[in-house]
C-alpha cells in the first residue's frame, strides 16, 4: 500500500511540474508587432535580413 501511496504522489509532482512548464511558456509568448518595430534598430548594423555585410557586426540569421 505504501508503494502505490509513493507513486500517486510522484504522478501528482509530475503533472503539476508539466502543468507549470506549459504555463510558464505561454507565458513568454511575447509580442510579434513590438518585436518586429524594434527590430529596425538592429538592422542598421546587423542587415534587415539579418546577413551583415561587415564582420563587425555578426549574422543574426544564421
Amino acid at each position: 500500500m505504501k508503494l502505490v501511496t509513493r507513486n500517486m504522489r510522484l504522478m501528482v509532482a509530475a503533472a503539476a511540474i508539466c502543468g507549470f512548464s506549459v504555463a510558464a511558456q505561454a507565458a513568454n509568448i511575447g509580442d510579434p508587432a513590438a518585436g518586429e518595430a524594434k527590430a529596425g534598430l538592429c538592422g542598421g548594423c546587423h542587415g534587415f535580413d539579418g546577413n551583415s555585410e561587415d564582420a563587425t557586426y555578426p549574422r543574426l540569421a544564421g
